[in-house]
């Protein structure tokens, strides 16, 4: 069966990690499908596809009958979805894996049964290998508010690095180059000594890593958007602040060492068996990190010796990758991606320099798979 991932255009590559933690639990994908525009998605066949991340902006079409949905780690941003078409969809499809414990207060309100599933980027970490305690080095800051920074010792604020989460202009409409930007960011925190954030999706995954994490979350900036962490709280060090009131001491000493509650583990591995009977297993060993290079030759299809073009058709967008050798025979290109990359069905295609039509001359997960049969 043909196998769909949501891809994303937000400003926040938060998003973009959800849908490599889905990419994670799928043997193959074969096309991105653009979560703001799934009514609209049209293709020759329905794609399986896992509905996870956060829904708001959808609120009134649900996806077209191109996508085979399945519900895990879905969340209801805005209680205006229970307006239009959704209610009925999501009925259609229950019961449905809720993000959080208030997507399932909201969709009771529809008449859709439910559970709760907890978010996909919790099992990251699930995948990768373990990073022992005496090789984590560096304090990190991701998207921390300054009001917030009192609340550190001083001892971390000194050392901290501060990153962020936001997608730099220059990515904004290449998806895989944002997946492949969070991807890095993210081996940064598997390895950390210390994270400190306001993100959701910085401090789940880091949960998964094993790293010592803590969330301080302004409950006025994030008044609108706060229901997102309703259950969290009871294992993940999350704290509130605002409005005159400081936040609950966090005991810095005893961070690590999060326990995922069982309800989760048992959803996640129904999730598994739900996917390996619908699509297929996922078989592969634990990668040593999220972020993936490839270096891959490609057979030129007699374009020439003059350097064409090499794009990645993505599905929802095709984007183009510069080649770094090509021969009369051969086309070298570097692949940035994400673990799991390896699998994706991805059409590359090459152009010749004359602008002639854009040829298919493989799959990424071909040209992965040719260069590790040479490498051996």
């Amino acid at each position: 069966m043909k196998v769909g991932l949501l891809g994303f255009t937000t400003t926040n590559l938060g998003d973009d990690l959800q849908g490599i933690a889905a990419s994670l639990n799928l043997p193959h994908v074969d096309r991105l499908i653009d979560r703001e525009h799934l009514a609209d998605a049209k293709f020759d066949e329905p794609h399986f596809t896992i509905m996870q991340s956060w829904f708001t902006r959808q609120w009134i079409r649900p996806p077209s009958a191109s996508i085979d949905p399945y519900y895990f780690a879905f969340c209801v941003g805005r209680p205006k979805m229970a307006w239009g078409l959704w209610p009925r969809h999501l009925r259609r499809h229950a019961p449905i894996g809720a993000r959080d414990l208030e997507t399932i207060r909201r969709l009771a309100g529809m008449g859709v049964e439910s559970f709760w599933s907890g978010c996909l980027t919790l099992r990251i970490g699930s995948f990768l290998k373990p990073v022992p305690a005496e090789e984590r080095e560096g304090v990190y800051f991701v998207d921390l508010h300054p009001d917030a920074e009192r609340f550190v010792p001083e001892a971390l604020r000194e050392r901290a690095v501060r990153i962020s989460n936001e997608v730099p202009p220059a990515l904004m409409a290449d998806p895989l180059a944002r997946m492949a930007r969070v991807a890095a960011l993210s081996d940064r925190l598997a390895r950390a000594e210390v994270v400190v954030t306001r993100r959701l999706h910085t401090a789940l995954p880091c949960v998964g890593f094993g790293t010592p994490v803590a969330l301080f979350i302004s409950e006025i900036a994030h008044d609108s958007n706060i229901n997102r962490f309703a259950g969290f709280e009871d294992f993940v060090p999350i704290r509130y602040y605002g409005r005159g009131v400081d936040p609950k001491p966090v005991d810095w000493d005893r961070l690590g060492g999060v326990v995922i509650p069982d309800e989760l583990n048992a959803r996640w591995a129904r999730l598994g068996a739900d996917v390996a009977a619908r699509v297929g297993p996922v078989d592969e060993p634990r990668a040593a990190r999220l972020h993936r290079r490839d270096v891959v030759v490609l057979a030129n299809p007699g374009l020439g010796i003059e350097t064409g073009r090499v794009a990645i058709d993505l599905g929802m967008t095709k984007v183009e990758r510069v080649p770094l050798d090509w021969t009369a025979t051969t086309i070298t290109v570097e692949l940035e991606g994400y673990a799991s990359f390896e699998r994706a069905r991805f059409p590359i295609l090459v152009q010749g320099f004359k602008q002639k039509p854009w040829i298919e001359v493989a799959t990424v997960a071909e040209a992965i798979a040719r260069q590790r049969v040479s490498a051996a």
